[in-house]
């Protein structure tokens, strides 16, 4: 939770800068694509060693029932779903903003609270309004998934808040779930998460090309 905050907080500070004139004009000649770059195959090589250095991880991956194994792709397909319905919702009030279709909602929710990498890669393709809004988009599912996970567990299950959370249930959402669904969902959670570390990258580098 304390994460996700400092991260909106650097954004907004970030946001207040530029629009208020603080940051030197020598900045903006900085070729920030390229920069952004760098700092996209700098995350993913450290996503790439934790995964390989932690042996365990495979290991408790091996011993989960074969059923969960399809979690993350359930997970993958209530967002696809979800976001249809809220697209057209948005339109139908008028809320949607002109900017963003379909394709580029599917992208955005793509990321599966992945915020780091989705900003990133989305920035480069699409600008940084685009990228601003798949760090809110990203970021609001990691708070959710934090704070309602009492509350979806209840309505919806146990796996809920490890679905809800994607790529978070490996991490900063994995506290909650635990404490929420007991010590024996954390497995599962792990796995879940793990497996939108891997493939969210690859995800939106395919959407992103199209």
């Amino acid at each position: 939770m304390r994460d996700s905050i400092v991260i909106l907080c650097s954004f907004l500070l970030g946001v207040f800068l530029i629009v208020g004139g603080v940051l030197p004009v020598s900045l903006y000649e900085i070729d920030l694509e390229k920069v952004s770059s760098y700092v996209l195959y700098a995350l993913l090589f450290v996503v790439g060693v934790n995964i390989g250095v932690d042996s365990s991880l495979m290991q408790m991956v091996r011993k989960l029932p074969r059923k969960v194994l399809f979690l993350p792709l359930i997970a993958f397909a209530g967002t696809v779903v979800g976001s249809v319905i809220a697209f057209y919702l948005l339109r139908i009030s008028g809320l949607l903003l002109p900017e963003l279709s379909l394709y580029k909602i599917l992208t955005l929710d793509a990321g599966m609270g992945y915020y780091s990498i989705t900003t990133i890669m989305v920035g480069q393709v699409w600008g940084a309004e685009i990228a601003s809004i798949a760090l809110l988009v990203n970021l609001l599912r990691e708070l959710t998934t934090i704070v309602c996970a009492p509350l979806l567990s209840r309505m919806f299950g146990r796996y809920a808040a490890t679905s809800l959370g994607g790529a978070t249930s490996i991490d900063t959402s994995l506290p909650v779930i635990m404490k929420t669904d007991g010590n024996v969902i954390s497995t599962v959670a792990v796995y879940s998460g793990m497996f939108f570390t891997i493939a969210v990258p690859l995800i939106l580098s395919l959407l992103l090309s199209l």
